[in-house]
């Protein structure tokens, strides 16, 4: 867990990030909150060559136990890029089970894994098109920016 700001009076933000793993993506969001909002980020665990990849829910239950050391009580603030959307969303599932409040749930850009699965074919190939344009955009910027650990990803992404 990234700690970007540890101290202030509201209670902390807890941000998961996207697929790309990488928690300083939200040093600009961190920044631009009221200096009395505690902020703290996750990245993607390390994992060993043999080590299968965690699951969503696996994820969540990881990150709770680490929210639940730095603040035993809610009211909880989850926030979640992308991939990250859909694990603040576990997370917020397994905090509200537990009783715990969550005051706060921002997805940011996060796709429910089922929303192709209504589209018709050329839907679908449209889809395709955008997302693909959108990931070499977001990919080459970072491979142009000299952030060659960001573009990796981009060829473990199901399409």
């Amino acid at each position: 867990m990234v700690p970007f700001r540890t101290s202030g009076e509201k209670p902390a933000l807890f941000c998961a990030c996207a697929g790309g793993g990488d928690a300083f993506d939200y040093r600009d969001l961190a920044l631009a909150l009221p200096a009395d909002q505690p902020v703290y980020a996750f990245g993607l665990p390390d994992l060993q060559v043999s080590q299968q990849f965690p699951t969503v829910q696996e994820l969540a239950a990881i990150y709770v136990r680490k929210v639940r050391e730095r603040q035993e009580q809610g009211p909880y603030r989850l926030c979640g890029h992308s991939f990250g959307g859909l694990v603040v969303y576990e997370m917020a599932v397994l905090l509200e089970n537990a009783g715990l409040e969550v005051d706060l749930l921002a997805l940011l850009d996060t796709l429910h894994p089922t929303y192709r699965q209504g589209l018709s074919a050329s839907e679908q190939a449209q889809f395709q098109s955008a997302y693909l344009s959108d990931r070499f955009a977001k990919y080459g910027r970072n491979l142009v920016g000299g952030r060659i650990r960001s573009v990796a990803p981009i060829y473990s992404e199901q399409i």
